[in-house]
């Protein structure tokens, strides 16, 4: 999270351009932040018997959705959504309208860090990302950390 601040930060910077991807780099970095965090939860879910965690690794290591499921599930609402357009996507054609939603996904995070041909045959565009949308999910994600730290803080020895 701490890298993705930083990069937030240097691809904001007042009257700079973002002409070496940092706010892409951010956002890829915000949304693994995320399926970790998600990860976390779903282990600390799990039962404990006798002192032992069974972890299902092919259940919850495997599956995105799942772990982005349980993080967004508890995590402010502002942390899942990366940018908007102007129109509701859900009255307006994306097509036409600038109706486009980034939201925070596996998906969202294969389409910044990677490159794909679309079916026109020319590269694939990296979903976009609003920086103000993306601050504003990283605080929160910040914040639910913070929180569970201080939940599960254990006195040293």
């Amino acid at each position: 999270m701490r890298s993705a601040s930083i990069l937030l930060g240097a691809a904001t910077s007042p009257g700079e351009p973002d002409p070496r991807g940092l706010l892409t780099a951010s956002g890829a970095l915000y949304t693994y932040a995320v399926e970790e965090y998600g990860k976390l939860l779903l282990i600390e879910s799990l039962p404990e018997k006798g002192g032992i965690v069974s972890v299902p690794y092919r259940e919850i290591f495997r599956s995105h959705g799942k772990k982005f499921k349980a993080a967004l599930g508890a995590l402010p609402a502002d942390c899942g959504q990366l940018a908007r357009g102007i129109f509701d996507p859900r009255i307006f054609d994306p097509r036409i309208f600038d109706a486009e939603m980034t939201e925070t996904t596996f998906f969202t995070r294969m389409s910044l860090l990677y490159t794909d041909i679309g079916r026109s045959g020319k590269p694939s565009t990296p979903r976009r990302l609003d920086a103000k949308l993306l601050g504003k999910a990283l605080q929160g994600l910040e914040q639910a950390v913070a929180e569970w730290e201080a939940r599960n803080r254990r006195e040293a020895p």
